[in-house]
C-alpha cells in the first residue's frame, strides 16, 4: 500500500502511471472479464524485473537484489510479522553496534499477506505460488540480454532519492489521563495492567497510552 505514495515520488520520464493492489487487479480482471485462458500472452516491455518477481514474499527482495541472508557471511536479517518487527526495531536502536546487520521488515508478513491482499488467503500456499511463477518465468530467462537493457535504461533515468525528517510522533499524555483510561476499561491493579495481548499492544497501559 505504501507504493501507492512513493510513486507519487517521481515526474518525467520517472512518472509511475498508477500502482494497484492485488485486491485492485483481480477487480479489473473480473470487471473486464479478463482471463488467462482467453488471451494472448505477452510480457513487459523490457528490462524485465529478472527475480522481482520475488518481491513478494517476505526475503525475495533480498534475492532479487542478490543480498545474502547467510548466517555466517550475509550482512541482513530478515524478520516478518509484527511481535518480531517491534523486537527488531528495540533491538536495532539498543544493540545495533553489537548485531551490526541490516534488517529486512515485513510488518505485515510480505506483501502477499498485506493489506492489498485478498482476506483469507494461506501464506504458504501464496508462497508457493510465487515461487512457482518465478521459476515458470526465468526457465527460458537470458541474463546476458537482461543486463544490457538495464545497462541501457539506467543512463537515462535518475535514481536519486530526498529524505527528509518528518517526525509525526505525538507527545505522551498525562500520566492521569492514562490512568482515567485504565480505570473505563477496568484495570485498576497492577497486576492487571500486564495485558494479554488481544487488542494488538502488548500491555493495558501502552493501550491506554495509545487511547488517550
Amino acid at each position: 500500500m505504501g507504493a501507492k505514495d512513493e510513486a507519487l515520488r517521481f515526474d518525467g520520464s520517472s512518472k509511475v502511471d498508477a500502482v494497484l493492489t492485488f485486491v485492485e487487479l483481480r477487480n479489473l480482471f473480473q470487471e473486464f472479464n479478463i482471463k488467462e485462458s482467453t488471451v494472448e500472452y505477452s510480457d513487459f516491455d523490457p528490462p524485465l524485473g529478472y527475480k522481482g518477481s520475488l518481491y513478494a514474499v517476505s526475503n525475495g527482495l533480498l534475492q532479487a537484489a542478490g543480498l545474502s541472508e547467510d548466517l555466517m557471511n550475509g550482512s541482513t536479517i530478515t524478520a516478518e510479522g509484527r511481535d518480531d518487527v517491534l523486537e527488531a526495531i528495540r533491538e536495532f536502536e539498543t544493540r545495533i553496534e553489537f548485531i551490526r546487520k541490516n534488517f529486512n521488515l515485513f510488518y505485515c508478513e510480505g506483501c502477499l499477506m498485506g493489506p492489498g491482499t485478498s482476506k483469507g488467503g494461506k501464506k504458504f500456499a501464496r508462497k508457493t505460488l510465487v515461487t512457482d511463477y518465478a521459476n515458470k518465468k526465468l526457465k527460458d530467462f537470458n541474463v546476458n540480454t537482461w543486463e544490457k537493457a538495464c545497462g541501457k535504461h539506467a543512463a537515462t533515468i535518475d535514481f536519486n532519492a530526498l529524505f527528509t525528517v518528518d517526525d509525526q510522533r505525538l507527545p505522551d499524555p498525562p500520566e492521569a489521563k492514562v490512568e482515567e483510561i485504565l480505570k473505563v476499561i477496568g484495570k485498576n491493579q497492577e497486576s492487571e495492567k500486564l495485558g494479554c495481548g488481544a487488542c494488538g499492544y502488548e500491555s493495558c497501559h501502552e493501550f491506554a497510552v495509545n487511547v488517550a
